[in-house]
């Protein structure tokens, strides 16, 4: 799978925002329609988990780690990505979430497997109304609404990230995850410490997990947000 991007200096977009970047249509619109597709699928044939491990932070959610579908595209995206943020990258993993009503996304940070994050949108079902996702780095606070095939990169691990709560059915979306091969622990953390991409979680390796697991977890942010 391999996907065309025009060349703009989406990099200076990305540093001028503070390490936030956002693509229209970066998947085609009718592409993204098969995937959600794929989804609900997937949803029908339970092939999806409410909760797992560090994912869980979200009561109730449905998520898919690792995907076959969405590891491959994680790497196809990484030249991508290495362009975007002007560093060389190792992917981590990948997941699926399936959110329903009335879920949102508590403000945090993300683990440190997440330097450089991206989050793209599939779909929904229940409501032509936009949920955005909202993004503060040190430059500005940003509120990012997508299409199907929309996709933002951020740097996850240093810019707070949020969603309000969502009033549609379900709302279909794909997250990507790198580090920087100049990382102290890039070089151990790559594949998220698993052997390769499209492995499942269960093949991480929980020595090295244990070893950055004060970085690992998720900080939820709980001071009040500025509206």
């Amino acid at each position: 799978m391999s996907v065309e991007v025009n060349e703009i200096n989406y990099k200076k977009q990305y540093d001028d925002a503070g390490g936030v970047l956002e693509i229209k249509e970066f998947l085609p619109p009718p592409v993204a329609a098969i995937f959600m597709d794929y989804m609900i699928n997937q949803i029908n044939n339970q092939e999806i988990d409410e909760v797992q491990g560090e994912l869980d932070f979200i009561p109730d959610a449905l998520v898919n780690y690792g995907d076959n579908l969405t590891e491959a595209f994680l790497g196809q995206v990484t030249q991508h990505a290495e362009s975007f943020i002007g560093e060389e990258l190792y992917p981590t993993y990948s997941y699926m979430r399936y959110y329903k009503k009335g879920q949102g996304l508590p403000v945090h940070t993300d683990r440190v497997t997440c330097e450089i994050s991206a989050t793209m949108h599939i779909g929904s079902t229940g409501s032509n109304n936009p949920w955005p996702i909202y993004i503060e780095s040190p430059v500005d606070r940003y509120e990012i609404t997508q299409n199907p095939g929309d996709i933002a990169f951020y740097a996850g691990t240093e810019n707070k990230h949020w969603r309000d709560k969502f009033t549609g059915d379900w709302f279909y979306q794909w997250h990507l995850h790198w580090v920087r091969k100049s990382s102290k622990w890039g070089e151990e953390l790559k594949f998220d410490t698993r052997p390769a991409l499209g492995l499942p979680i269960s093949t991480r390796n929980p020595h090295i997990m244990k070893k950055w697991m004060k970085n690992l977890k998720y900080k939820v942010v709980l001071e009040e947000r500025k509206r």
